[in-house]
This record gives structure tokens, sequence and C-alpha cells, in this order.
């Protein structure tokens, strides 16, 4: 029987495990990266959800385009279509994930929420069973609503031919930590596309790799510019850091490191996107990728 089932986060379980992390060789699993904003971000959404034949599992900060919404109500005619939305509460945090799995098989996931905003975005298509296997994971967390919390990521990474995935859930899985782990370890640069970004823990790695006579470059959102904003901190540092030059917002929160491993997800460099919100944040290590 099929069913389309759409529900609001409002509530919060707290749940602390550690649990190993664990890297599956997959030669056959593959990732695509598009950079994209408006109509086009849409056509990517509708081309891969309309694949589906057997179930549609999302999770979305926002979501209110009627192509999408017309879609899925279309699939859930003869596929299982659940859907997880975040909504206001007086719990503080967000559920700002933008992610869809397909028949248990493909992710696509970045920085898109389905709305008509046409702000520039990323999205990332990974067809991979074990990355599948966990955003399946937190989404049945976040369909039985255990929010900003739940178990720790076991399996998060993938190794194929010529890429290596992992993935990330936060609170749980710390993803501040992980992308100060990969930026410790950068050797040559570090480019980045931040919607909005106030960790000091990160804005001072990257100033202390600058110092190291690393090549440093940033585009912030101008509309998020805030007196918490690194980008003043960087700016101070005689970093090359800009307010973006488009109309439309920059969506993005992305890094780039040594033009071969990519940071992308929902996850903003913020103290809330790291302890209150529900995100996921994603490591690729791929020059193809790093170098769209």
């Amino acid at each position: 029987m099929s069913a389309f089932i759409i529900f609001s986060i409002n509530s919060c379980v707290l749940k602390d495990k550690s649990m190993p992390k664990i890297t599956i060789s997959e030669p056959n699993s593959h990732a695509a990266a598009f950079i994209c904003f408006g109509q086009s971000c849409e056509r990517i959404l509708v081309q891969n959800l309309r694949k589906a034949n057997k179930s549609i599992h999302c999770a979305f900060y926002s979501l209110t385009l009627k192509s999408i919404i017309n879609l899925l109500e279309e699939k859930s005619s003869a596929i299982e279509t659940l859907i997880v939305l975040h909504n206001k509460s007086i719990h503080p945090g967000l559920m700002h994930n933008k992610f869809c799995i397909i028949d248990g098989r493909t992710v696509i996931t970045g920085s898109y929420n389905p709305t008509k905003n046409r702000h520039r975005n990323n999205i990332i298509i990974i067809t991979s069973p074990t990355i599948a296997h966990a955003y399946e994971k937190e989404f049945r967390e976040l369909f039985a609503k255990t929010f900003a919390s739940g178990e720790k990521t076991e399996v998060n990474s993938i190794q194929t031919n010529k890429t290596t995935i992992s993935v990330f859930f936060c609170p749980e899985d710390d993803c501040e930590e992980a992308i100060y782990s990969e930026l410790r370890k950068a050797k040559h640069s570090i480019y980045f596309m931040q919607y909005v970004f106030t960790s000091s823990k990160l804005a001072t790695i990257i100033a202390l790799k600058h110092a190291e006579g690393l090549t440093i470059k940033g585009i912030f959102e101008r509309s998020r510019i805030s007196p918490y904003s690194a980008f003043h901190f960087l700016s101070y540092q005689n970093i090359s850091v800009f307010y973006d030059p488009f109309k439309e917002y920059i969506h993005h929160k992305v890094f780039i490191i040594d033009n071969e491993t990519v940071i992308t997800g929902s996850f903003n460099p913020t103290k809330s996107a790291n302890t209150k919100n529900d995100e996921n944040l994603l490591i690729i290590k791929d020059k193809d990728i790093a170098n769209l």
C-alpha cells in the first residue's frame, strides 16, 4: 500500500551512544555535484524524484514549490512517499536538513530547499547503498520525532574507485569538529562560500592556515553579515574574504580544500547548527567535484 505522509518535527529526544566509524568499499557507487539556482535546482530535483520506483523519503527544512508537492502526491499513488518538515515550536533548534532518499539507494542532498527563493545552491546526488542506509537511519529517527539527537553514525564512509564520501548528522556526529579536522589537514588552499559563518573555532584554524602561507579565499552572503560573522575576524587578518556579488543569495555551505576535498550539506558553521539544529554534512574527496 502506498502512502503520502507529511508531518512536522517539533519535539526532542536525547541519546548519546559512542560508536566506531567504519568505511565500506563500494567500487560501483558514484556521486555527482551541481551548482544551481532557482528553476535549475528545481529541474534537477524533479528529474531525480521522477526516477523513484519503490520509495521516496525526504526531510526538508522548507517545501513550498507546487511542482515538487504535486510530483510527490502523484508518486504517492504508486509508491511509499514520506516527508518530514521543520515546524516552528518552543524548541530553539531547526530541522534544517534538505535530503531525499530514492528507492533506498540514491541520496539527493546539499543546500537546496524546494521553495520559490532563487538562492544560489548546490545539489549532491550519491548512488550508494551504504550512504543511503545512513540517511535512511537518520530519516527514521526524524520520522519517529527524534530531533537534534539520535545515535551516532556507525558506518559513515564509502570508498569508490576515485572518491571517498563521508556523512555526518548533527549534533550527534559533531559537524564542526569534522570540518575542523579537514581544515587542519589543508596543505595548499582553502576556499569557501558561506551563507552564514560565525564559528570562531573554524575561523581560527583558517587564520592559522593563512599564517602558514596557504591560499585562502572566501565569499560571504552579504545579507547575513552580522557583528558575530567570521567575515570581520578574517578580514582583519588580511585574508581575501568578500561579500557575494550576486543579486541572488549565496545559500552554499561549502569548503574546498586543496582542490580535492569538498565539504557541503545543510550545515552552516554556527553554534546553533552544531548544537541545536538537526543537520547533515558531507565530506567528499574527489578532484573532479572539487574543481567544478
